[in-house]
């Protein structure tokens, strides 16, 4: 059965940059897609191309993310992935198992593994056709109690002091890769397309166009600076880049006894489907 893009999701124009090609974002509808087969179907026809990067801080939710584009993360018993170390690569595969492409995880921590990874994909001999830039909105929080207790002895003892420290590490980490994009597209012509990904939708479901707001080349964050920067010194010729919110799984998060419920209502598998038919569009283009 063929899908639209336009019955998966409404799509609003942001504003065009360049004069080039409109800078978009999608949220959900509210026709509940719930079968699992028809995300890793989707996955299935979207996959079959060149490699594409996922970046992003650690725990932004690089692994989930990619978990449920191919389902796994709708299995019943699914444990969410411990902190990556390494690179991990996913294969995606059509039903005569004919064809297959990879989507490539790179650590979000420091680390001589990420450092490598991102030297192959980006800036190496065939670099990457296009990054799916993964942000949490501010909700994330370290892996060990270790570094969870540092934060703490730093003040950061709320929900909204954690994401105002985490919006400030999303910015340099995402202004690092910028300047990685910026030399491989001036060297290669590529990656061709960034798509930044905000996911944990379910979280701020309320706040959505603020969410947009804060990463969007049009806005005035300094995440959206540094998107706009990176798009003015590319020239929107080489580079597209469009904006997307997602809800991998329904998960709430807690800091410090303070909780953000998951909003269940949500609608996570048509959010999925949603997504892979734009990134099918965006690497098209």
């Amino acid at each position: 059965m063929a899908l639209s893009l336009a019955s998966l999701g409404r799509v609003r124009k942001m504003g065009v940059v360049g004069g080039r090609k409109p800078i978009v974002w999608f949220e959900l509808t509210k026709e509940a897609i719930k079968n699992r087969e028809s995300v890793q179907r989707w996955a299935t026809k979207l996959f079959v191309g060149p490699p594409i990067a996922v970046t992003g801080i650690s725990g932004a939710g690089k692994s989930v993310m990619v978990d449920a584009l191919t389902g796994l993360a709708s299995e019943a018993g699914y444990e969410k992935p411990s902190k990556s170390l390494i690179v991990d690569k996913k294969s995606f595969r059509d039903k005569a198992q004919k064809s297959k492409s990879r989507l490539i995880i790179i650590p979000g921590q420091d680390s001589e593994s990420r450092s490598r990874a991102l030297d192959q994909y980006l800036d190496g001999k065939d670099p990457v056709e296009g990054v799916i830039h993964v942000v949490p909105n501010g909700f994330q929080k370290p892996w060990d109690l270790v570094g969870q207790d540092a934060l703490f002895r730093r003040g950061i003892d709320t929900i909204e002091a954690l994401r105002r420290d985490n919006l400030e590490k999303e910015v340099a980490d995402f202004r690092a890769l910028c300047e990685r994009i910026a030399m491989s597209n001036r060297r290669k012509r590529k990656p061709k397309w960034l798509l930044i990904l905000a996911t944990k939708a379910d979280l701020y479901s309320g706040s959505a166009r603020e969410a947009l707001e804060t990463y969007h080349p049009d806005g005035s964050s300094p995440f959206a600076v540094a998107a706009g920067d990176l798009l003015r010194k590319v020239g929107t010729q080489n580079l597209s880049i469009d904006v997307g919110i997602v809800c991998s799984l329904h998960e709430s998060f807690e800091w410090r006894g303070e909780v953000v419920e998951s909003d269940h209502g949500y609608d996570q598998h048509s959010s999925l489907i949603t997504l892979v038919k734009f990134i099918g569009e965006v690497a098209k283009s």
